[in-house]
């Protein structure tokens, strides 16, 4: 916990939260007590590691220890090849036993007996938060990290769902809002993580239309957002706040319904100014889409959803320039997958009937609908940047797979299905990286493989204009 390498800390305390559900008592008396006192340490490395290790133990002992064991698994599988990801998945008897014993322990909630209402370290832990910012221990060299284990403690709070105050909710807030405004990207991450969290934790009653009395400020607070999101000179403002917009909870999203999307829909397209930024855009693509997927498209207004696929349409013409070169093509990538996730959406099996009247609104049912989004992605395949023709081609590759057989017949549709179903190499369906090499050891590319679809070269321009070409003799597809 006190190593000099911030992934060693990292792994420590996620270790703590594994480990916790063991020996409740012992981790809250030995271990926990400790590391509040260490959350103030001059040291940095001391106090970071404390605070993550105390961020840690409050999801092990909530009982949570299991999905975020599955989450840091997840996302350290992504780097390990097929050979390595079979070699751990090779499981011995002793092993699967464990493992059946560990599940079942690891699920009890311990709060409640190992930290009651009213202990010296659980009233420590809902004021860390505070006592941190008052000693002023974001300032100085290193005070990113500890902004970053802030955030990460408001997750674990959240997660484990630990009883506050309104006035303490409205004072995480404030500190996740200023954490959105940080122009470090990976702080704008962590913080958009624990919003998603907080907000489902403190401000999703599904049973009551309203919030409580003590938790209405939430909604006059994100809608103060509004403005500055959209006309704030500080790219990094404009940039976090369109985030935090896409992991709302679905009560909050209710709430600020209307005038969220109308917000996001115009923080998607380009305003003319200097200080325009296409990171701002590309969130603000990305956070829209959320928010359809956590509505619902029955819960929106149909005219609002044409309004939300015309501007998706109208992002895909991004192509603003930098010093950074065709900065617009991370505002098109997101907008491809975004109106993949949409179209699968709207196409929802579960959903079909409730979405019938978008349906018919938005013309799905009919061969344009379908022509003009394959033509957009099929424009977008034949674009100079490698990076852009493989997520065109991954896309199609989804729509054509999973959706095509459910929805009309339209121009090209066979030959289509035949071309972005079919597989260069089978690959397994877990996500698995490969690189191609340039012979001298060096990668020319990397293709990142998802779930269910199979390998098919579109970084390769020969490929792209062999298989691609013949389709834009039909007149629909025509550039």
């Amino acid at each position: 916990m006190k190593h000099w390498d911030v992934q060693i800390r990292q792994l420590a305390a996620q270790s703590l939260s594994v480990l916790s559900v063991f020996n409740p008592d012992y981790i809250v008396e030995k271990i926990l007590t400790p590391l509040l006192k260490s959350c103030f340490s001059k040291a940095l490395h001391v106090r970071h590691g404390a605070i993550l290790g105390v961020s840690e133990i409050i999801i092990g002992l909530s009982g949570n220890s299991v999905i975020h064991r599955q989450q840091v698994l997840e996302k350290a599988f992504k780097t390990l090849s097929l050979k390595e990801r079979n070699l751990i998945k090779e499981e011995t008897e002793n092993q699967k036993k464990f493992k059946v014993f560990y599940d079942e322990i690891s699920t009890k909630n311990c709060l409640q007996t190992n930290l009651p209402e009213g202990s010296s370290q659980l009233s420590s832990i809902k004021t860390l938060v505070d006592e941190i910012e008052k000693q002023r221990l974001y300032r100085g060299k290193g005070g990113e990290i500890m902004r970053a284990g802030v955030c990460h403690f408001i997750h674990s709070l959240s997660q484990a769902q630990i009883q506050l105050e309104g006035a303490d909710l409205s004072q995480l807030f404030q500190t996740l809002k200023e954490n959105f405004r940080h122009p470090n990207f990976e702080i704008q991450q962590e913080s958009t993580k624990a919003f998603k969290s907080f907000c489902l934790a403190y401000f999703n009653n599904s049973s009551e239309e309203q919030l409580p009395e003590d938790r209405k400020f939430i909604t006059s607070e994100v809608q103060k957002l509004y403005t500055c999101s959209m006309k704030d000179d500080n790219i990094a403002v404009t940039r976090g706040y369109n985030m935090a917009f896409g992991v709302l909870s679905p009560q909050l999203l209710q709430l600020l319904n209307v005038e969220l999307i109308e917000t996001l829909l115009k923080n998607c397209i380009a305003k003319g100014r200097e200080s325009d930024d296409a990171e701002t855009r590309r969130e603000a693509t990305k956070s829209l889409i959320n928010v359809v997927k956590t509505l619902g498209i029955k819960n929106i207004d149909s005219d609002q959803l044409v309004d939300i696929l015309e501007t998706m349409y109208e992002a895909l013409n991004d192509y603003a320039l930098d010093r950074r070169g065709d900065v617009g093509s991370w505002v098109r990538e997101q907008t491809m997958r975004s109106l993949l996730q949409f179209v699968e959406t709207l196409l929802d099996e579960n959903a079909t009937a409730d979405n019938l009247h978008a349906i018919q609104k938005l013309g799905a049912d009919k061969a344009p609908f379908y022509e003009r989004f394959v033509g957009s992605l099929l424009q977008q395949l034949v674009e100079k940047i490698d990076r852009v023709r493989e997520s065109a081609g991954r896309q199609l590759q989804f729509f054509f797979k999973f959706h095509a057989k459910n929805v009309c017949d339209f121009a090209s549709k066979d030959h289509l299905t035949a071309l972005f179903i079919s597989e260069e190499k089978q690959l397994p369906s877990t996500t698995t990286i490969s690189a191609a090499t340039d012979g001298k050891g060096g990668a020319l590319e990397t293709h990142q493989h998802d779930e269910g679809i199979g390998y098919l070269p579109w970084r390769s321009a020969e490929f792209v204009f062999e298989h691609i070409q013949p389709f834009f003799d039909a007149e629909v597809y025509s550039l």
